[in-house]
């Protein structure tokens, strides 16, 4: 036997067609004596998935950043990747460092759609500390604190205490202390 599709002249022996789009087909077949029978397919479509990925930036100089994909559409179930790595259930990825990346969506057909979101990065602000001794065996050392980067406005603690927008500790008696700072996004050096 030899197989045609559509009513092209050219027959193959092998009886599968491969890469074939949604629609209707007339599949002929030819055997030895060149008689032809034909039959009707339909092969149907299904959407493709859609996706849309959220990405939440990384914080603190830290990879923690956030991808969150919504996808609709297909054949359930859905599943997700990020770069075409593994696929999961979960449409939620957590741990990311800043970059950019590809996120996936995959249905039960392995029908496939795709977003590039980027993760974007917040820096820990930095900081300096400068003592001022204390004189004449008096409680009267200061310690002023610099900070700079991360998200103002910028606080500052000493020892883990409470926070406080003044960055001056003075009454100190001799000794260490852990100066700290922490900016609007929580973000501690």
């Amino acid at each position: 036997y030899q197989y045609s599709l559509n009513g092209g002249l050219t027959y193959q022996s092998s009886n599968f067609f491969t890469g074939l789009s949604g629609g209707q087909y007339t599949l002929i077949v030819r055997d030895a004596n060149n008689c032809i029978n034909a039959t009707i397919v339909t092969i149907t479509s299904s959407p493709a998935p859609f996706i849309t990925a959220i990405p939440a930036a990384a914080t603190c100089g830290s990879n923690n950043g956030t991808i969150t994909a919504f996808g609709s559409g297909g054949t359930a179930p859905l599943q997700y990747s990020i770069n075409g790595n593994i696929f999961q259930v979960s449409n939620v990825f957590n741990g990311i460092t800043p970059g950019t990346y590809t996120v996936y969506v995959k249905d039960a057909n392995n029908c496939t759609n795709s977003s590039i979101v980027t993760i974007t990065a917040s820096t820990a602000p930095l900081l300096t500390a400068i003592p001022a001794a204390a004189t004449c065996g008096q409680n009267n050392g200061t310690i002023t604190a610099f900070g700079s980067g991360g998200t103002a406005p910028l606080q500052y603690s000493i020892n883990g205490n409470t926070f406080q927008a003044g960055n001056i500790f003075s009454g100190l008696t001799p000794g260490p202390y852990t100066v700290t700072v922490k900016d609007a996004r929580g973000c501690l050096t």
